[in-house]
């Protein structure tokens, strides 16, 4: 018998002690109602991946307001009232056994007018290739409203049960916008140099943190790459994953690249992709993650095809992650 000396030991997130190292990273379910509530069949959902035995259940990513929306049924926070919803979930998981964070996040420029019937808004006039649909550009204003409904999703996180929040600044969405110097082209304080990339993601983390305090668990989850043309390599992820850590995260949650890559990857690297086929190879992207390690300090968790125990096992032993998430697997299998 294969013995996981590390998989299935506890860890701890800042306070928050995960019984094993197993995690249930935020993916999109489309099992919340047209209106962004939570429903009976999402709970369901994430529950029976807390029976199964995930240490750490990320909930996919809730939207700070309509217009955010990822999807048609992707869910909401963006009102008082949502907060029962979530609530029902968090305490399903936590009678299952899992602690749970919930993602929070807004589309930007990746929002569909189909589905929130209105024009998308992003970093910059910059149009995603897949959608086709030129955005709005942000104004200063409008950045302040958003970093006001982020405080709001958060504050409603907490009143929820939730164990921790992740802020998705990942897979080209808004965060990940201001962050690429693909999509980012403004002239103002939140465009230009990394640090001008940086500010709007560094207010939002400083909002988030104000709400929660020191002890409370904020994580960050971060593509590594992008493989578009101008995209984020992983030099300058080097470079401001510690910024972000400095500011506060507690843990980062690494992925890679962004869904235009499913564009231009082919073009520009070959195995990139946000959504690993079952041809890449297995762990393939934690040699990345463990070269995050090497300038970080805070725990970090190792995704895209870890889809089976002993490979999961494998890049513990190996210390390229410190927890790792199976996405595919859980979806497969809720017991793995």
């Amino acid at each position: 018998m294969f013995d996981f000396k590390m998989l299935f030991t506890p860890f701890y997130i800042k306070d928050l002690e995960l019984k094993n190292r197993i995690v249930m990273p935020p993916m999109t379910s489309n099992l919340a109602g047209p209106d962004g509530n939570v429903t009976d069949n999402m709970i369901d959902y994430y529950a029976a991946r807390a029976r199964g035995g995930a240490g750490f259940i990320v909930v996919e990513a809730a939207c700070v307001e309509p217009a955010g929306k990822l999807m048609a049924s992707s869910p909401g926070i963006w009102d008082k009232n949502m907060v029962g919803g979530w609530k029902k979930l968090a305490d399903a998981c936590h009678k299952g056994g899992s602690k749970v964070a919930l993602q929070i996040g807004h589309a930007g420029r990746q929002a569909v007018s189909m589905f929130t019937s209105e024009t998308p808004r992003g970093v910059s006039p910059v149009a995603d290739p897949l959608l086709q649909e030129m955005p709005v550009e942000l104004t200063l204003s409008d950045l302040k409203e958003l970093l006001s409904k982020y405080g709001d999703a958060v504050t409603r996180a907490v009143e929820a049960g939730f164990d921790a929040v992740e802020l998705h600044m990942a897979h080209g969405y808004l965060l990940s916008q201001f962050l690429s110097p693909h999509t980012n082209k403004r002239t103002d304080e939140y465009g230009g140099s990394l640090m001008g990339r940086l500010k709007f993601p560094l207010e939002v983390l400083a909002k988030t943190r104000s709400i929660v305090g020191d002890k409370f668990p904020v994580q960050v989850r971060l593509n590594l790459e992008e493989a578009v043309p101008n995209g984020r390599k992983l030099g300058e992820t080097m470079l401001l994953a510690p910024i972000l850590q400095d500011a506060g995260v507690d843990c980062f949650h690494f992925t890679t690249s962004v869904f235009s890559d499913l564009v231009y990857g082919p073009k520009l690297v070959q195995w990139m992709s946000n959504i690993a086929n079952m041809g890449t190879p297995q762990a393939n992207y934690t040699m990345m993650v463990k070269e995050m390690k090497k300038v970080l300090t805070v725990p970090v968790i190792g995704a895209n095809r870890i889809n089976d125990p002993v490979i999961a096992e494998m890049v513990l032993r190996e210390g390229r992650c410190d927890l790792v998430s199976m996405g595919r697997a859980l979806i497969a299998d809720p017991e793995l």
